[in-house]
């Protein structure tokens, strides 16, 4: 007699596949229910997940009806040794399909079969709606490296949106959540349920952040949904919003978004809007983007050896990523760590400077800031460099403007300063204030409250604060 699976079992084998890590909850339940190891197998018969390890006697035993199972020629067999028995099964007997093993240190009854074939069931369910999630997941981080990338990339990125969904809003809204790692997909369901027109994507640089993209027509009803759909799936979630972009200036908002987020995490509400400030690449006179291009000529006309090498293109994508994400912009850019560090090596190579200097980053991020600023700029750079550009009226009123906020508070106003001297070190600062490195980061916790940006994070303020001290004469130029 055929036997048949407890409506007991049935509920908790459910609710363990729908669980954010739903494969391994199931296998872990169902290695609990047989008192022995669960495995699944890939279509080639390579274990992928097992609870609580992989028997390797068991899999040689068995390893000529796992691959006919695997291959469609059976739906299922039965194994055992001297002291196990074991059950492989697949979904419907079907080829290509990942293949269940399950062992027990007891005979295997018909309803153990049943059991092993219903898991079978789900785990082919969830593995299909993985492998849909990872394709939505790789597709959605492609559309926004290209949003990224700004105006060249606002082309493509609509074409691969295309054949997804409605095609991307003229104008966007971005938002960053941060909430906790386990919650993120259940804040992208939530998200995409009530927000149909919007773009919700796992930020591929840090695991905790969501980024949407939402049409900017009505931020009121917009920010409504987003926060009643983010409250549903985490009630701590702290959210940041940005200002209303053009689709090419993404890379703006996310940026706004991020440092609202750093005020956001301080809020009881936990939400915050970005405090809207004059970008100083916006500000800087005549000449600014030919002293951009000056500054970056040895990257831009670089020309690789080898056809397969980063040109040059490719190694300003990187050395923006890295300015944004530091060490994590690997997660960005698709690499292993070691190419990026081997990047970073050979930009400072190319251009003959050291990343690791603050000021070295901030003229390069300035510099890639004017780079991409609409319009062109055929006046000549001034003679005087960078120290030129920082000394119109225009720049000193937004320094003024930028540094206003911690001006009130001499404490942190020095710590900030002290932290840039260090090159952002938390333990020197702390050295050169005689405070410890904690009260160095609390201080750092409220300039940013402050400011309004985010300053230990990425992206981060500290370039144009670094910048703006450079300009009142309270911190040395950059070289």
């Amino acid at each position: 007699m055929e036997g048949r699976v407890r409506d007991d079992d049935l509920g908790s084998m459910q609710r363990a596949v729908l669980r954010p890590d739903g494969k391994v909850a199931l296998l872990r339940w169902l290695a609990r229910r047989l008192d022995g190891s669960a495995i699944l197998l890939d279509s080639s018969a390579r274990p992928v997940h097992y609870i609580p390890d992989c028997p390797p006697d068991v899999l040689g035993e068995a390893a000529a009806d796992i691959r006919r199972v695997a291959a469609g020629e059976l739906a299922a067999a039965s194994i055992s040794g001297p002291s196990w028995w074991a059950r492989v099964t697949s979904a419907a007997g079907r080829r290509g399909r990942p293949v269940l093993l399950v062992t027990s240190r007891t005979p295997l009854s018909d309803g153990d079969g049943a059991l092993a074939a219903h898991a079978a069931a789900l785990l082919d369910l969830r593995w299909a709606a993985d492998e849909r999630d990872r394709t939505v997941t790789q597709v959605k981080e492609a559309v926004l490296l290209l949003l990224m990338a700004g105006e060249v990339g606002v082309g493509h990125a609509r074409r691969v949106a295309a054949a997804m969904k409605a095609d991307l809003a003229a104008l966007v809204r971005v938002y960053v959540i941060e909430g906790a790692p386990a919650a993120r997909n259940a804040i992208v369901d939530q998200c995409d349920a009530a927000c149909s027109r919007a773009w919700i994507i796992k930020c591929p640089v840090y695991p905790s952040h969501v980024i949407i993209l939402s049409p900017a027509d009505d931020p009121g009803e917009a920010d409504d949904k987003i926060l009643r759909a983010v409250r549903a799936a985490c009630a701590s979630a702290a959210i940041g919003a940005g200002d209303a972009v053009a689709l090419r200036d993404t890379a703006v908002g996310y940026t706004q978004a991020y440092h609202a987020l750093a005020v956001a995490r301080h809020r009881a509400d936990r939400f915050a809007r970005f405090t809207a400030a004059e970008d100083l690449a916006a500000v800087l006179g005549p000449g600014a983007q030919q002293w951009a291009k000056q500054v970056l000529s040895p990257l831009l006309e670089h020309v690789p050896a080898r056809r397969q090498d980063p040109d040059g293109q490719d190694l300003c994508a990187t050395l923006r990523s890295w300015l944004n994400f530091r060490g994590a912009s690997w997660r960005q850019l698709k690499i292993h760590r070691n190419t990026l560090a081997e990047r970073l090596r050979h930009i400072e190579a190319i251009q003959g400077c050291d990343l690791s200097r603050l000021p070295v980053q901030a003229e390069l991020y300035l510099a890639l800031q004017l780079l991409h600023r609409p319009g062109d700029d055929q006046a000549a750079p001034p003679q005087e460099g960078l120290a030129g550009l920082l000394a119109s009226p225009q720049a000193r009123e937004w320094a003024k403007m930028m540094l206003d906020p911690l001006a009130e508070d001499q404490v942190l106003l020095d710590t900030v300063r002290a932290w840039l001297e260090a090159d952002t070190q938390p333990e020197a600062t702390a050295v050169a204030l005689s405070v410890s490195a904690r009260g160095v980061r609390r201080r750092l916790e409220r300039a940013e409250e402050r400011l309004g940006r985010s300053l230990t994070g990425g992206p981060s303020a500290r370039y144009d604060v670094l910048l703006a001290m450079c300009i009142c004469g309270c911190y040395a130029q950059a070289s």
